[in-house]
């Protein structure tokens, strides 16, 4: 019985997550037979799109998955303190790891304001490569 616990969440992640994969394209539009050779700023957007695909295909639903199963542990716990205490762990830390994730970039923003001169951040975004909107145009 107690294998049962571990594997209905388990599966129930997989027949979620699965349809995730049928997006299964390229990363970067770069070093295939008929692509051109990568440079940086394919690099550039490969970090964004994995960045990208962590956020969003991954922690959001993993998150979802573990708020659920934070509800359930909580409300099927009945007189059992143990139980109803790891039901609000799961969540507390659920939460906190998703607020840690999304203000990631509010966070190196924040830094970088602080140790970088002002005239440096307003010539050039940390976050932007206009460098690469050059070459698309030629």
């Amino acid at each position: 019985m107690k294998g049962l616990n571990y594997l209905v969440p388990f599966f129930t992640a997989i027949v979620i997550l699965a349809p995730l994969l049928v997006f299964a394209g390229g990363l970067v539009p770069c070093g295939g037979k008929t692509e051109p050779d990568c440079d940086f700023c394919q690099l550039a957007k490969l970090i964004d799109e994995v960045i990208n695909f962590i956020l969003f295909n991954l922690a959001l639903p993993v998150s979802v998955i573990a708020l659920i199963a934070a509800g359930i542990i909580f409300l099927t716990g009945g007189d059992s303190p143990e139980k109803i205490k790891r039901g609000k762990d799961i969540f507390k830390y659920t939460i906190i790891g998703l607020v840690i994730a999304f203000s990631a970039w509010l966070i190196v923003d924040t830094i970088l304001r602080g140790l970088v001169t002002k005239d440096y951040l307003d010539s050039l975004p940390w976050n932007e490569f206009p460098a690469c909107e050059l070459f698309k145009k030629t």
